[in-house]
């Protein structure tokens, strides 16, 4: 059975992440960081990922950094993306 490194094609996904507005400073969103990965990062097949211990940090432009918590981001391993919340 092959495995995925599923938490590394959800880095690159990031690297090529959306800038957002933010406030009325002109500050925006600059990138999406990992700052931890998960416990486990290696799955089988058909095996559903446990994100457990994954810390997700928001850069900006005036160089300020915000850790995300779990509400203010969605993963979605289908797609290897993240997605910040409304």
């Amino acid at each position: 059975m092959k495995r995925y490194k599923i938490i590394a094609i959800c880095i690159i996904m990031l690297a090529s992440t959306m800038f957002i507005g933010c406030g009325d400073k002109g500050i925006v969103l600059k990138a999406v960081e990992i700052a931890e990965l998960p416990a486990c990062t290696i799955y089988e097949s058909g095996e559903t990922p446990d994100l457990t211990g994954l810390k997700v940090i928001a850069v900006y432009s005036d160089g300020t950094q915000k850790a995300l918590t779990e509400k203010e981001y969605t993963t979605d391993c289908q797609t290897y993306s993240i997605r910040l919340a409304p």
